[in-house]
């Protein structure tokens, strides 16, 4: 009896599938798992570092202020000046909300464009799903969605930096095809723009664009047998920026504040123990290995036509990968001897979620290449069975932010706090006190909820009472 039920329950999914189409289907769910992160940006507001960086340009205006942070705190040129024209500044908060909108909306255009550069011949509803799912996987398991769009100074520090990186990918992909000297010329200005763009976002950022243009010149100097000029202009630019970041006298000053710098033990024994862990997570809290599972026939037939005589051994691209994220966190701990931000591990988590597939495409085609009889391919009710998995895990696993998302905004949290943080803004903003009162905060929604209420001793306070012209702001349980 449970042998025929199960049969017959195989048999209408797949059938449900067949007939509606498990693109369509996809794309359904897909988009439903974006949207709370859309009507979430509604309900966040500013902390911390939103306010330093407005105080002084307020204070300074804009130019000034840059420049005052390149002499005393930082090198990232991107990321302080589009702060330094960033909505608070205007004393919008309407426009502080809709930044995360933008950036969400940006970070899909610039994957959608990367895909469209690799998946040529594939039509293009099958291009969104592919955009849809990876920007679900980002969102849905970076480790801080709060700090990833909802605070505006990780935001432009790191989810800009994905949006040059994916755009300047997509955009040496297409440079590689031959074109009038016309457009030619027109590639060579973006590429230049979104190189100088990338590297003033962070220093991690900087690693991965000047790594990634060394890697490409080596490789076309190695198989052509001479020096790609372009390629070498990239590079010489790339290396250019990088030395504005590097040198700047703030990076030096700030590096003076984190007293256990430069600690290569240290740096060496976290950063191999963190990325171990952190690639194992990455891997078991979300559906990225039932999606490999299900990715491998697809990338079978998608690579199979596309013309790629040598590729290195999986095991030498795996090891790269893992070296990149090891890397990254080697950076981090080398320069602040403390643990990673979070916000940093994003940026990270984006990375090895895209050199994750990346990766797997590689050893597909290497395996075409070495055993042409090699082909993967997996029965219908195993491929509903992996699907509905994947989708289990993003709506109901308890790690996936979808899942906390949509409880924040279905229970009446978020839009709680965003009443209760609205009516502090209007209070502060109009009332005349100079040692202000104000209620602490009694809904703490975990999705744009991202600092506790700083004390009056502390430097958040600070700067939370100087945006208001107040002398300080005390919390009141």
């Amino acid at each position: 009896m449970k042998t025929a039920f199960y049969e017959k329950f195989f048999l209408f999914l797949t059938g449900y599938v067949h007939r509606f189409g498990w693109v369509n289907i996809g794309l359904l769910l897909l988009s439903l798992a974006v949207l709370p992160f859309l009507i979430l940006a509604a309900f966040c507001h500013p902390s911390a570092d939103d306010f330093w960086l407005t105080n002084m340009v307020v204070a300074k205006g804009a130019w000034q202020a840059q420049a005052d942070i390149r002499q005393n705190w930082s090198g990232r040129y991107t990321s302080m000046f589009l702060g330094s024209f960033n909505p608070l500044v205007y004393d919008s908060l309407i426009g502080y909300k809709l930044l995360p909108i933008l950036l969400i909306f940006l970070n899909l255009t610039s994957l959608y464009l990367l895909i469209t550069r690799i998946l040529l011949h594939i039509p293009t509803k099958l291009k969104i799903f592919y955009t849809l799912l990876l920007q679900v996987l980002y969102l849905g398991f970076m480790p801080a969605i709060a700090s990833g769009y909802y605070w505006m100074s990780s935001a432009l520090n790191y989810q800009t930096a994905i949006i040059c990186l994916l755009l300047l990918s997509g955009g040496l992909i297409s440079f590689k095809q031959k074109r009038t000297t016309l457009r030619q010329g027109g590639y060579i200005v973006v590429l230049s723009f979104l190189i100088i763009a990338g590297i003033g976002c962070n220093e991690l950022s900087m690693v991965i664009i000047v790594e990634g243009l060394l890697g490409l010149f080596l490789i076309d100097s190695w198989r052509y047998k001479r020096i790609n000029r372009m390629l070498l202009y990239f590079l010489v630019l790339a290396l250019g920026c990088s030395l504005l970041v590097i040198l700047s006298p703030g990076n030096v000053a700030r590096l003076q504040t984190h007293t256990n710098h430069s600690n290569l033990l240290y740096a060496f024994s976290y950063a191999l123990a963190v990325t171990l862990n952190n690639t194992c997570n990455y891997l078991t809290l979300s559906p990225i290995l039932l999606l490999t599972l299900l990715f491998i026939p697809v990338s079978y037939k998608l690579f199979k036509n596309i013309s790629i005589h040598q590729l290195p051994h999986p095991i030498i691209t795996t090891t790269l990968l893992y070296l990149l994220i090891f890397q990254f966190y080697f950076i981090i701990y080398w320069n602040r001897g403390m643990h990673a931000p979070i916000w940093t591990q994003n940026y990270i988590y984006f990375i090895f979620l895209l050199g994750w597939f990346l990766n797997v495409s590689l050893i597909v085609k290497y395996y075409q290449i070495h055993r042409p009889g090699f082909q993967h391919q997996l029965p219908t009710y195993a491929q509903v069975l992996l699907l509905g998995a994947c989708f289990l895990l993003i709506f109901h696993n308890k790690q996936s932010n979808v899942r906390t998302a949509y409880a924040d905004w279905l229970s009446g949290e978020a839009a709680a706090y965003n009443q209760e943080l609205t009516n502090r803004h209007n209070y502060l903003k109009t009332s005349t006190c100079s040692v202000c009162s104000v209620k602490d905060l009694t809904h703490r929604p975990k999705s744009i909820y991202f600092r506790q209420e700083p004390k009056i001793s502390e430097w958040e306070n600070d700067l939370n009472a100087q945006f208001y012209s107040k002398k300080a702001i005390t919390i009141v349980e």
